[in-house]
């Protein structure tokens, strides 16, 4: 039997591995939104979930994601009997999906190579934090540095281990690009007697192209960490871009600069063209947001949130992330991007 054909046989097994760490990751993430702003918090202690409200210590068999809100706890804590809110259940479903989404996309068929396994890896953390950024947005209009900075700084180091996360036509020719600056520098340069200053960038080009033809994965991971830098520049200055604007636009502050760092973490681990999609997509959905809060109403929040300002951003910016990120290529192609 050969490779390909036992990852085939274990597909189902190993897609359910990835949705049952998904789901425990999803409970994770609960403890994550509720503690992470609160500075009187921390993450890990104590160590043991507990009701907001009373203070009960919730024993593993309340903790199991999913279950034990609809069939043990019946949606009651059991220190206190006031009732859970549905949105414990419901993230932990959502990334119970999400994970199940990225094995479906990432497994099938390559469950024995460990590209596959590290492109699961990286999508998994990237839409972990990406969730946790939406709903701590949604609930304090705020974005944490804990978790947008570092993601910034991890997107090129992932892109740089595992390339294939993004398509083919994203990675950048390096090669190419250095050797057509060279090419159109050097008649400036010649003319102002100064050709001397391209030696190093030709050195770079020529390095480049060796690079490329004796070992194409070392340079496939140099093209994966550029592009990884490149997008969260692009992400960065974009987003800081359109605050200015819509700034200027409504007379107020509509973005803050948590977005712009939230931008820059997403450009960092999809692309400069994954920022393109995920720009179109956020604002496409909080205009429809704002329009749908006119027809229930709402004129004053629906105002604010056609500049902006009431609705958090952020979540928006999530959506179109998991989609440029997830979608791949077919979005991008779909897009003409």
């Amino acid at each position: 039997m050969t490779d390909a054909e036992l990852s085939r046989l274990l597909q189902p097994w190993l897609l359910l591995w990835v949705t049952c760490m998904g789901a425990c990751v999803g409970s994770f993430l609960n403890v994550v939104v509720f503690r992470l702003p609160r500075r009187c918090l921390s993450i890990f202690k104590p160590a043991r979930s507990f009701c907001p409200k009373c203070r009960h210590a919730i024993r593993w068999y309340e903790n199991l994601p999913m279950i034990s809100w609809a069939f043990i706890l019946r949606a009651r804590c059991a220190g206190c009997a006031l009732p859970i809110s549905a949105r414990y259940p419901l993230v932990e479903a959502a990334t119970t999906l999400l994970f199940l989404a990225i094995g479906l996309i990432h497994l099938d068929g390559r469950a024995h190579l460990p590209e596959a396994w590290g492109m699961v890896a990286v999508h998994c953390i990237f839409a972990s934090a990406l969730l946790s950024c939406a709903l701590i947005d949604w609930d304090l209009r705020v974005i944490p540095d804990v978790i947008d900075i570092p993601g910034t700084l991890l997107g090129p180091v992932a892109l740089a281990l595992v390339p294939g996360i993004l398509a083919s036509s994203s990675l950048p020719d390096l090669e190419g690009l250095a050797a057509q600056t060279v090419l159109h520098l050097d008649s400036a340069f010649r003319w102002w007697g100064i050709s001397g200053l391209l030696s190093p960038l030709e050195s770079l080009a020529d390095w480049l192209g060796a690079l490329s033809h004796s070992s194409p994965r070392g340079y496939r991971s140099l093209q994966g960490a550029a592009a990884g830098i490149f997008g969260a520049a692009v992400g960065g200055c974009s987003m800081w871009v359109f605050a200015a604007a819509m700034k200027r636009i409504v007379g107020r502050e509509s973005l803050g600069f948590g977005d712009v760092k939230l931008t820059a973490m997403i450009g960092a681990f999809t692309g400069w063209q994954g920022v393109l999609v995920t720009l179109l997509i956020g604002s496409v959905l909080g205009s429809v947001a704002g329009v749908l809060a006119i027809l229930r109403g709402r004129r004053e929040e629906a105002g604010q949130t056609l500049g902006l300002g009431s609705l958090p951003f952020g979540p928006f910016l999530v959506v179109g992330a998991l989609v440029a990120a997830l979608g791949g290529e077919r979005v991008l192609r779909a897009l003409a991007l």
